[in-house]
């Protein structure tokens, strides 16, 4: 990816609501190259979507929860993978406060979501349908994470991420 492909995504990373004027002068590069240069990495998927990150706590969203699951060694060879993944996309579709879901490896675990509640007693709801949906295939942990926290170093943001981008080709 070129230079300045980088910097553009890293500048709205930090923050999409910006004119393309506006980012070509941060740039130092003209507004038509701005212009051209988001349509193609929107076309090309790089850019997928422009939003805000609102203030969860302010929407009545108290925790966020990080739940990692591992498949059952003896129930994994019952069911095929296309008819989990299938599963799987059903779930989440089911619960629109499922806001990252991946696999992966680590902490002994290969899948991970990350959902969003408005308390604990709906996290418990959501976790009892997903134990229920999932019973004996999928062993479950969750990392709670209290949004009420006031000793929090810093709040759910994009903008070190978008730094982080700038930093990596340098």
């Amino acid at each position: 990816m070129k230079d300045v492909e980088l910097k553009l995504i890293s500048e709205l990373m930090k923050k999409s609501r910006r004119s393309d004027r506006e980012l070509s002068k941060t740039l130092g590069i003209s507004q038509p190259t701005v212009s051209r240069v988001i349509k193609r990495l929107k076309e090309e998927g790089v850019i997928k979507e422009e939003t805000i990150i609102a203030d969860f706590s302010k929407l009545g969203i108290e925790l966020i929860a990080v739940t990692f699951g591992v498949w059952s060694p003896e129930k994994i060879k019952t069911i095929p993978e296309r008819e989990r993944i299938e599963k799987a996309k059903k779930f989440i579709s089911e619960h629109p406060n499922v806001i990252f879901a991946s696999s992966g490896r680590g902490l002994g675990k290969e899948r991970m979501i990350i959902t969003v509640h408005k308390d604990y007693a709906d996290y418990n709801e959501f976790m009892k349908h997903a134990r229920t949906e999932w019973a004996g295939l999928v062993e479950l942990e969750s990392f709670i994470i209290s949004l009420k926290s006031d000793v929090a170093p810093f709040p759910f943001s994009l903008k070190s991420l978008g730094t982080y981008v700038e930093k990596m080709n340098r």
